[in-house]
This record gives C-alpha cells, sequence and structure tokens, in this order.
C-alpha cells in the first residue's frame, strides 16, 4: 500500500481505480479493510482511496499517552483529497463518519457527497440542549477515562463496547474480535476527547453544502439515533435512511444494503456534480 508521511506519523492507504475521487474512512478498532467490497465494486468508474487512520490497520500505532488532537485523522482526509484535483465524494462509519464529516466541512464546495453512517458527533447532544442523553454520554466517557488511568484495558472495553453493541454480545465476541479492539484501545480511548475538546458549532455545520445522506440502524444506541436526527435538522437538504433491525455495526452486519445506499448517493450526485462542471465549462 502506499504511504503518506503528514506530522512525523505514517499513514498506509489503499488507492484503487481511476475517475471521480472517493474517499472512505472506516469506524474505531479497524482499517481500510473494512471498505474492501465496497472498493471492489467503485474502483472501475471511480478512483477509491481508504486510508488506515491513526492508530490503526498498518499506519502507525498511537502511543499511550500521547496527545490527541481530531485535526490529525481529519487533515489525513485533506491531504488525500489533495492527491487529485476537483470533486470529492465521502463516506465514512462511525469516528470515520465523524471525520469525514469535518473533513466535508473544510473542503466546502469540493466535498461532492458525503455519505455518514452513524458519525459519533456526540458533542452536538450539548449543543442542541439533549441532556438526557449528553448526561449518558459524559457518564461513558468518564467510565473509559478512569479504566485507561488504571491500565485497565478490558474494563474500558468492555464500557465502550458495551455501549455500542451490547454487554452481552460483547461478552460473547469471538476472541479474535476482542484482542484487535484490546490492541487499539489506546487511540479509540483518545478520541472520547473531542466529545468535549471539539468547538465546532451548529451554525458550522449548517455551512456544509454537501448533499449528505445519513444511514443509522434501528437497533442502534438512542445518542447515535439523536446525533444523526440532528444532522438532518441542521446539514441542508440532508437525507436519512433507517436501516430496519441493524446496530451500529451494519456495515459490517448489513454490508451489501449499506456499500447500495453509498454507492446510490455517489451516483446521484456524481452526475449532479458532472453536469454542473460541464455547465461552467
Amino acid at each position: 500500500m502506499p504511504v503518506i508521511t503528514l506530522n512525523a506519523r505514517n499513514f498506509f492507504y489503499r488507492d484503487e481505480g481511476s475517475g471521480p475521487l472517493v474517499i472512505l474512512a472506516h469506524c474505531s478498532n479497524a482499517s481500510n479493510r473494512q471498505w474492501h467490497a465496497l472498493m471492489e465494486t467503485l474502483r472501475s468508474r471511480y478512483r477509491v482511496i481508504a486510508p488506515d487512520l491513526s492508530g490503526y490497520g498498518r499506519s502507525d500505532r498511537w502511543r499511550a499517552g500521547e496527545p490527541f488532537h481530531a485535526e490529525i485523522d481529519v487533515n489525513l482526509l485533506l491531504s488525500l483529497a489533495d492527491l487529485q484535483g476537483g470533486p470529492v465524494h465521502l463516506a465514512g462509519h462511525s469516528y470515520g463518519a465523524a471525520m469525514a464529516l469535518e473533513a466535508a466541512r473544510l473542503l466546502g464546495p469540493r466535498a461532492a457527497s458525503l455519505t455518514l453512517i452513524e458519525p459519533p458527533s456526540f458533542h452536538l447532544l450539548k449543543l442542541a440542549g439533549r441532556e438526557r442523553e449528553w448526561n449518558a454520554i459524559l457518564n461513558l466517557t468518564d467510565r473509559v477515562f478512569a479504566a485507561m488511568q488504571r491500565g485497565d484495558k478490558r474494563k474500558a472495553a468492555a464500557a465502550y463496547m458495551g455501549f455500542w453493541i451490547g454487554r452481552w454480545r460483547w461478552l460473547l465476541a469471538p476472541a479474535k474480535v476482542k484482542s484487535a479492539v484490546l490492541e487499539t484501545m489506546d487511540k479509540t480511548a483518545v478520541e472520547f476527547e473531542m466529545i468535549r475538546a471539539t468547538e465546532v458549532s451548529l451554525e458550522d455545520y449548517r455551512a456544509v453544502r454537501a448533499p449528505v445522506h445519513l444511514i443509522y440502524g434501528s437497533r442502534t444506541t438512542v445518542e447515535a439515533k439523536a446525533v444523526t436526527r440532528i444532522l438532518h435538522d441542521i446539514l441542508p437538504g440532508s437525507t436519512m435512511h433507517e436501516l430496519k433491525g441493524a446496530g451500529h455495526m451494519s456495515p459490517f452486519t448489513h454490508a451489501k444494503i449499506v456499500n447500495r445506499l453509498i454507492l446510490e448517493h455517489i451516483e446521484r450526485h456524481g452526475m449532479e456534480t458532472s453536469r454542473a462542471m460541464q455547465a461552467e465549462a
């Protein structure tokens, strides 16, 4: 895989196909492998780039105690967008969706489309006055931080994964899955710092002009549903799709329909972007 170096950190990424640029951002505790099937579909008509975000996959591991700034992964997406001029389609899941949203906001008119699958932009709960959901997230972050400070990654992972997939599903998860989560908990834990540290306002998000498609599972958490609906309210012209029977991990459990929804959104707005560019020419 090619590598890009930013701020002395190495990031690996897959780069396939040719045509308009699509960037895919994976969730926490995963890697660009999350998008292999979608890349197979897209690469005949698009140039598709799927990075390993900081601390994941083959990119440099996150060192315990290293200060975290969300800009690290946002700047990665922006740098990958600059590998090719013109419009950029972005899609992301969970943490990757939150990063894709920030990248689209900064790309401005270059963002041709944006597909977000349950971005954990939980600071929106506070801004929107959703106190019950906001307090639930603060409680979760406190539990994760406390466990990490004690050096108890298992406890931190149980709190984090229990929130997203349920306590019993986590307890019954295969040893390989648990090992992968524990191996990357140093990075996953610091991602929670975004929740308190971000200063992006509702008005900042209203400035996003890319056509946005929001996807969430009917069985996901109350807090994730609330964030998705807040974004639907504040992002101009956004659309929203509920996946029946799916939880937070829908790109894995319902991959075919999720990939189809992403493809349809890109195709729809890719044609609109091409017509607009031809009109300007």
